[in-house]
């Protein structure tokens, strides 16, 4: 966690919010066992032979791409190369954030991800 979350999060918000980061450290080193461990390393490793533009044109349902302005774990013209490559998409840049911006800019995510849902052109069922 402590090798992760610096880059996961933009340097103001890990500055700022310190001792809450280590609160949740602390949080997740009491939850996730081992076999997390295992599961998320070999996520990790797939991820880095994973090329997702191969195959991404494929997807045609709308498509809401939310890029942070201080990404460095996905920069914001990767994810514009992803949404030039999906119909149907629409993309949205959150400001001063890092790659966890539905933690650092909550209201931001949040009213996206409902502006989307609203306007977006297809039918939801719950069943």
């Amino acid at each position: 966690m402590k090798a992760t979350l610096p880059y996961i999060y933009s340097q103001r918000f890990y500055e700022e919010n310190f001792e809450w980061i280590n609160q949740r450290i602390d949080l997740f080193e009491g939850l996730f066992t081992k076999e997390w461990y295992d599961g998320f390393r070999r996520a990790v490793k797939s991820a880095d032979e994973l090329n997702i533009l191969d195959r991404i044109s494929e997807i045609t349902v709308p498509t809401l791409i939310i890029s942070s302005e201080l990404d460095i774990i996905t920069p914001a013209s990767y994810q514009l190369e992803i949404k030039n490559r999906i119909q149907n998409s629409r993309w949205i840049e959150i400001k001063e954030a890092g790659h966890a911006s539905m933690y650092e800019r909550p209201n931001e995510f949040a009213l996206a991800v409902i502006g989307f849902l609203k306007t977006a052109e297809f039918e939801i069922k719950i069943k």
